[in-house]
C-alpha cells in the first residue's frame, strides 16, 4: 500500500519514472506537496502530435541588359551612363528606349543580340514531422525547384508624327527546369513484365481522348487557327506529356493541362519505435524499429516555352517544346534491429 512503512519516497519515485519511460508522453504531472496528476483531457492535443513545421522559400534572380559599359556606384545611384535606381525600380522597356534615345545604345544592338535577358530560379520546401501515438513518428518532406530564363529582343522604330522612337519587342524565348517531390500512387502497384505495362497500356488508352480534348482547347483559345484544321496527332508533345501524367499521377483522361504542376506532395516517412519495450524483443535485441519511407519525384528537363502562339495560322503548335519528362519512385519497407 502506499501509505505502508515499506514504501518509501524513493520507491514511489522510481516506479513513477519507470511509468513515464512506458508511456513515452508526458501525461503524468507532479503536484508539489499533494503526489501526482494524469492529465487525461491533454494526452494527445495538437500540440503533442504536431512535434515539428517548417517552410522555406528563396529565390534568385538577375538580369543583363547589353551596351551599358559604366559601372555602378554605391547602392545603384547612376554614374555616367549605367542604369540607376530608376531602373531598378521602374520599367524594362522604358530603360531601353530612355538608353536608345541617349545614345548609349544603337538600333543593331536591339536586332542582332538579345535587347536583355533574365534568369530566375525558385526553391520551396517544407517539412512536417508528427507523433500521432507513443512511439510512432511520421514525416512528410515536400519540394519544388524551378529554373527558367528569358530573353527578348526589339525592333526600333521613329515615330513619324512625334520622332519619337519606339520598341517593338520580338523573338521573345523563355526555357527552364523543372523538378518537384509528388505522388505516384496511380501507377504504384501497376503490373510490369519484360513484353507489357499496365501504366503505359493505360497511357495508350488516353492518348486519343486526350488529343481530342486539346484539340478543341486551342481552337477556343487561338482563333486563328481554322475550324477545319485536322485534331492534333497522337505524336503531339503535349499528347504525349499529359496522357503519361494522367497515367503516372493520376486524373486519366481529365488530368490537369499544366506540365509544370503547382503543389509539391511530400516524400513520406513512418517510423516505429515501440518494440523495443515489447519484453520478447527487449531481451534479444538492444534497439527495434520499423520504418517505412515513400519517395517519388517528378522532373521535367531542358523546356522551351513558346511565347509567340497567337500568330499561329497554321497546325496546332505546342506551349511546351520539352526534351525529357522523368518519374522516379521508390519505397523502403524495414526493420531495423
Amino acid at each position: 500500500e502506499w501509505t505502508g512503512n515499506d514504501v518509501n519516497d524513493n520507491t514511489v519515485t522510481v516506479y513513477l519514472k519507470r511509468i513515464r519511460e512506458k508511456l513515452d508522453a508526458d501525461i503524468i504531472t507532479t503536484v508539489k506537496g499533494i503526489g501526482y496528476r494524469v492529465d487525461k483531457d491533454e494526452k494527445w492535443g495538437v500540440r503533442d502530435i504536431l512535434s515539428d513545421f517548417s517552410f522555406s522559400y528563396n529565390r534568385r534572380s538577375s538580369t543583363i541588359l547589353p551596351g551599358y559599359t559604366d559601372v555602378s556606384g554605391f547602392a545603384a545611384i547612376r554614374v555616367l551612363n549605367t542604369l540607376g535606381v530608376g531602373f531598378l525600380v521602374g520599367n524594362q522597356v522604358d530603360a531601353l528606349h530612355r538608353a536608345f534615345v541617349e545614345g548609349r545604345l544603337s538600333s543593331s544592338a536591339f536586332s542582332s543580340t538579345n535587347a536583355y535577358a533574365t534568369a530566375d530560379e525558385k526553391n520551396y520546401s517544407y517539412v512536417i514531422n508528427m507523433r500521432p501515438a507513443p512511439y510512432l513518428t511520421l514525416s512528410l518532406k515536400g519540394d519544388k525547384t524551378m529554373k527558367f530564363s528569358r530573353s527578348e529582343r526589339f525592333d526600333v522604330e521613329r515615330d513619324v508624327n512625334s520622332g519619337d522612337y519606339l520598341l517593338n519587342r520580338w523573338d521573345v524565348r523563355t526555357r527552364g527546369m523543372f523538378s518537384m517531390s509528388t505522388w505516384a500512387f496511380a501507377s504504384a502497384f501497376d503490373k510490369v513484365s519484360p513484353s507489357s505495362s499496365a501504366t503505359v497500356s493505360r497511357m495508350k488508352t488516353i492518348m486519343p481522348i486526350m488529343a481530342e480534348r486539346l484539340t478543341e482547347k486551342y481552337r477556343l483559345e487561338y482563333p486563328l487557327i481554322p475550324q477545319s484544321a485536322p485534331s492534333l496527332p497522337l505524336s503531339h508533345t503535349e499528347v504525349l506529356a499529359y496522357s503519361f501524367l494522367g497515367a503516372y499521377l493520376g486524373g486519366g483522361v481529365d488530368a490537369p493541362l499544366d506540365v509544370l504542376r503547382s503543389f509539391p506532395l511530400p516524400e513520406i516517412s513512418l517510423s516505429y519505435e515501440g518494440l523495443g519495450h515489447i519484453p520478447c524483443f527487449k531481451r534479444v535485441f538492444t534497439a527495434a524499429r520499423l520504418y517505412s519511407r515513400y519517395v517519388s519525384r517528378y522532373s521535367v528537363g531542358d523546356y522551351m516555352v513558346n511565347d509567340n502562339l497567337d500568330t499561329v495560322s497554321v497546325g496546332y503548335p505546342s506551349q511546351y517544346v520539352l526534351s525529357t519528362i522523368r518519374m522516379s519512385e521508390s519505397f523502403s519497407p524495414l526493420l531495423g534491429v
